[in-house]
């Protein structure tokens, strides 16, 4: 699986969570259940902090995500804005 953040297009500074299968360019950064998760060098500072957990049942499965903290979970559950904004400029 290959994780990485996405400006919002309405230049407020949230960060969504993108997720998809495959390697892509990154470093592996957690494994579990035999699925090695990759993501972006450049956005590491960005995810300290930032929990992902996967959850199954019998209607299916998603994640739940817990913001890094020092920063502002979105709404919609799948980002987050960071107030600390030395944090932004390596991104």
């Amino acid at each position: 699986m290959h994780i990485d953040l996405v400006n919002d297009t309405c230049g407020e500074g949230w960060l969504h969570i993108r997720l998809r299968p495959g390697k892509f360019i990154g470093i592996p950064i957690a494994r579990t259940d035999g699925v090695t998760l990759y993501a972006p060098e450049e956005q590491l500072p960005l995810f300290k902090g930032l929990i992902l957990n996967y959850y199954g049942d019998l209607s299916g499965g998603g994640f739940l995500i817990s913001s890094p903290e020092g920063s502002e979970g979105c709404s919609c559950g799948a980002g987050f804005r960071v107030s600390n904004q030395d944090q932004l400029k390596n991104h």
